[in-house]
């Protein structure tokens, strides 16, 4: 199980044959380990095998088992600038990943049994290395993996801008525009500069056709510490190299071209111009719209009081057994501070970018195309990322593109950012927000492509107010359209003092469905208003206990964000409020409307008034502080599909 790569930079090695290409990959098996080494022209010993040609590239071809994965641990002697990079790409270039970053480890995963291509490929100096292809069954947590190649924009890069202090943010720029200009030169590649509205992304088109390529190729190489020719080098050993695998030089050029991309990914972001670069996914679902509870999302265990509470486990069994599976997606419009898009358990849940409705010193003033949160520091809130990670987080997935579970995984996103950066929203941008989410006429002059099936709304007036006729306009012009209207009843009351809080606005607007909450006991919690309208109750938490068996505060757990110095990345955390709950009712609803997607607003205020949809855990009929009942997702998807289309 152990193995040499057979083109290492000892001048003593017998049997040395080269394996720098395609054409003339090394054939290993797996389980194995392999010592090997790599290096740049006139980089690493003096003395060695390869200081003077270069070892830039080591191929090995393999079979694969869907699971297996595939580890490079780099030698970095103190003080080194070496850096290697592994690839994993399938005979037929249609399936490929690497592993590109800057530490002493990468690794790969196959998602797919087939014959692959594994690449080792030095950076900037000479390495050496152990290959570690593991056995089938056992692999090691990885968080890159193998994707069809199709699911990338062909030849598209997002470069994201830093995001830093003043001064280091103004070299990044210079080193930006540097890169931007020698690349506009290159007389292949160009450079869509980002607009001053949208999200601090430039795209990078790479030339699609294959004489466009090595001008691209130099341009990034003379930016980077690699020598002029590196990223050329593997180009002349395809087409110098004797043919021994089996593999024609077009399908050679093509798997070259599929591991350059993501080096070219790289050499842009190491130069210091930019926080990121990335191939622009084609986003598609990343895990199934229904699927065996509890889920295998990493951070289940905390949620799992709050959705056993609403009976989702139990309501993804029946939707489970529905054959056909139903195919429109429901869409959910998170009216709030904006979400974080690039959230691993959000992102492939997105419509679109959505839409911000923000004013600050005159009404549209802060509008823009993207509903992107507004948080700039640890201290902002991601509130919004929460609220639609409850509502409708990919699930049935794990590893670092999962997070937590969602009420309803398959459903779409649209987030509606309606707060201005102070935390505050005014009713007039939260009426336009409604109207844009509900396909109506606003101030934007544009509609999403699809309208909402639902809306949440988990922001409200810290105080009483009646409900005011901008919103009840807004939230009666939704429902004429279609649109269900989900909105937090407030957290101002102290029920655990009997000092109660009044439903304010936009909760106790008609027609909306105001939701109190509850902690993990069912009980209502301290916080909630309550009120003649309430509609119903959900999971909401109260962080001050600890009951609920996981060893976590009883809070209601979902995707949040976090700042490592300037850097935002991904984060999970538990809180409370109606806030929380509101969004565990407007999943269900997206649950109702995935199987019956004709089924009214009027149609569910039916079967809400009924009973049909809750339970009823208060006094006997509906009551000030659970409103009907509390919300059974098992029960709404039993009756969903008892209301035909024609119904009244």
């Amino acid at each position: 199980v152990s193995t040499v790569d057979s083109d290492t930079n000892d001048p003593n090695q017998t049997g040395f044959r080269a394996n720098d290409s395609p054409l003339t990959a090394q054939s290993i098996t797996s389980p194995v380990t392999v010592v090997g080494a790599v290096n740049l022209v006139r980089e690493g010993p003096p003395d060695g095998r390869n200081y003077s040609v270069g070892d830039e590239f080591d191929w090995f071809r393999l079979p694969l088992k869907a699971g297996q994965v595939v580890e490079l641990f780099v030698g970095l002697p103190s003080g080194a600038s070496n850096d290697a990079d592994l690839c994993v790409v399938s005979t037929d270039a249609e399936n490929v990943a690497c592993s590109v970053s800057t530490t002493d480890r990468e690794c790969v995963r196959a998602v797919a049994d087939g014959d692959y291509f594994v690449v080792v490929a030095e950076y900037s100096s000479a390495s050496v290395y152990n290959l570690r292809v593991s056995a089938p069954g056992a692999g090691v947590p990885c968080d890159v993996e193998v994707a069809p190649a199709d699911a990338m924009v062909p030849g598209q890069l997002l470069a994201t801008h830093r995001r830093t202090q003043a001064a280091v943010a103004a070299a990044a720029q210079r080193q930006r525009h540097a890169q931007v200009q020698v690349l506009a030169r290159a007389g292949g590649a160009s450079v869509q500069a980002a607009a001053p509205e949208g999200l601090a992304v430039d795209v990078v088109q790479l030339p699609l056709a294959a004489s466009g390529r090595p001008a691209a190729r130099r341009a990034l190489a003379a930016l980077g510490p690699q020598r002029a020719t590196a990223l050329q080098a593997q180009r002349q050993q395809v087409l110098s190299a004797e043919p021994g695998s089996g593999t024609t030089l077009p399908q050679a050029e093509a798997l070259a071209e599929a591991v350059a991309f993501f080096r070219y990914a790289k050499a842009l972001r190491v130069q210091g111009g930019y926080a990121a670069v990335e191939p622009n996914w084609l986003m598609q679902r990343q895990a199934a719209p229904v699927g065996v509870f509890p889920p295998p999302d990493d951070r289940y265990s905390s949620q799992r009081w709050h959705y056993e509470q609403i009976a989702l486990p139990a309501a993804m069994d029946s939707l489970r057994a529905l054959s056909p599976q139903p195919t429109q997606r429901p869409i959910v419009a998170v009216l709030d501070d904006g979400v974080m898009l690039d959230h691993p358990d959000l992102a492939p849940q997105l419509t679109g970018p959505g839409r911000t409705f923000a004013s600050t010193g005159f009404t549209g003033d802060g509008d823009r195309a993207s509903g992107e949160t507004a948080a700039r520091s640890s201290d902002d809130s991601f509130h919004g990322t929460h609220v639609a990670g409850t509502a409708v987080a990919a699930t049935f997935d794990s590893g670092n593109a999962s997070f937590g579970a969602g009420v309803a995984p398959m459903a779409q996103l649209l987030p509606v950012r309606v707060f201005r950066d102070d935390g505050r929203a005014s009713s007039l941008d939260v009426a336009e927000g409604i109207r844009y989410a509900a396909g109506l006429a606003n101030r934007s002059g544009l509609v999403p492509p699809r309208r909402a099936d639902v809306i949440n709304m988990s922001l409200g007036a810290t105080s009483y107010i009646a409900c005011p006729s901008v919103y009840q306009s807004a939230i009666s012009a939704a429902r004429a359209a279609g649109v269900v209207v989900v909105v937090a009843a407030g957290n101002s009351g102290r029920n655990d003092i009997g000092q109660a809080a009044r439903v304010s606005a936009p909760a106790n607007c008609a027609g909306a469905w105001a939701v109190s909450a509850t902690e993990a006991q069912r009980r209502l919690t301290y916080y909630s208003n309550t009120g003649n309208e309430l509609a119903l109750a959900a999971p909401g938490g109260d962080t001050a206990q600890r009951s609920n068996g996981s060893g976590s505060p009883d809070g209601v757990f979902s995707a949040w964000g976090a700042f490592q110095g300037s850097t935002r990345v991904s984060s999970f955390k538990g809180i409370q409020g109606t806030s929380m709950a509101s969004p565990h009712v407007a999943g269900v609803v997206a649950l109702m409307r995935w199987v019956n997607p004709a089924l009214t607003p009027a149609q569910l205020d039916t079967l809400l008034a009924a009973g049909q949809l809750t339970d009823d855990i208060g006094p006997a009929g509906r009551d000030t502080s659970i409103g009907i009942g509390h919300v059974n997702a098992r029960k709404a998807e039993l009756v969903r599909a008892q209301v035909r289309d024609d119904d009244p």
